[in-house]
């Protein structure tokens, strides 16, 4: 009896922290980001690129009314997750939709004589996803199951984002799926690299086959200073994202590399200027361009 007191009392603790500091760093409850950005292409084509992102963060994500099975040193959660890239001329295009089962294991200490999670130190997740993957064409369909493992640290109260460990997010996954191709003529919509095509920065330049099984690893890098320096009422920050697949079955390599010198112009942090530079388009493409470009985004 003792034994589920303290579960229960470690998991109010959690929630009461979690929800304090959704509270205390709002930008962490706006799971849902709308950007426009007027872009140049490699083509050096003016173009506009449209992004749309849903995906909670941790901080925000475990509350009380979400978690689904709880034990006392462990919880399991779901969560969608929306990736959308797309835009005019040869502006990189992606679409992914998944849905994600996340498993968190923690260590606990005591307040008092209160089982509570240690936010002191690091909690283990492990996302089990499914989804898909698609471009602006619609031309091609893959289909994954994603396994993973992305190690988590609480912000620090103090609001001091320079601390590595807490700013820095990495994962590493595995995928697995099917990649479906509705188009007879695929050279139509590959536009190859030898032609002066409009469509160079939406060209599939994978070398996953059409109507056949995808297996790759993936590694995920990303970091977020917030506000490093607040000049008046803007604040000055850095953005970045590096990610990279092997595909195993090709043995090949692709990538994804972003960066942007961010200016924010709320307190939330919800409202931002980018000035951004992207090389690669990612998930299904794998197209090796670049873009560079600026624009706004708007948190919700």
């Amino acid at each position: 009896m003792n034994q589920k007191r303290n579960i229960n009392i470690c998991w109010i603790a959690l929630c009461l922290i979690l929800n304090f500091s959704a509270v205390a760093q709002e930008q962490d409850d706006t799971p849902l980001d709308i950007s426009i950005k007027t872009i140049l292409t490699d083509f050096q084509n003016e173009a506009i690129s449209l992004g749309i992102d849903y995906a909670r963060s941790l901080d925000s994500l475990f509350q009380t009314k979400d978690i689904l099975l709880a034990q006392d040193k462990s919880l399991f959660q779901l969560t969608p997750g929306i990736h959308v890239q797309t835009g005019t001329e040869d502006a990189f295009s992606s679409i992914q939709l998944k849905l994600s089962g996340i498993f968190m294991t923690f260590k606990t200490t005591y307040v008092g004589n209160q089982v509570t999670p240690d936010l002191n130190k690091g909690f283990q997740t492990f996302p089990i996803s499914l989804g898909i993957e698609t471009n602006n064409r619609f031309n091609t369909l893959n289909t994954l199951a994603e396994a993973g493992w992305v190690p988590w640290f609480k912000k620090n109260p103090n609001g001091n984002m320079l601390n590595p460990f807490r700013t820095i997010r990495l994962g590493l996954f595995v995928q697995s799926g099917y990649k479906f191709n509705f188009v007879k003529d695929s050279l139509a919509i590959t536009c190859p690299k030898d032609t002066l095509n409009l469509c160079d920065g939406e060209a599939d330049e994978s070398h996953e086959a059409p109507n056949s099984f995808l297996l790759r690893a993936k590694g995920s890098l990303k970091i977020d200073t917030q506000n490093l320096i607040t000049v008046g009422n803007v604040g000055l920050g850095l953005s970045g994202a590096a990610h990279g697949w092997y595909d195993i079955k090709n043995n090949a390599w692709y990538y994804r590399a972003q960066a942007a010198l961010r200016m924010y112009f709320s307190r939330q942090n919800n409202k931002y200027f980018d000035i951004a530079y992207q090389k690669g388009s990612g998930a299904p493409n794998f197209n090796a361009g670049s873009q560079f470009g600026m624009g706004l985004t708007v948190a919700f």
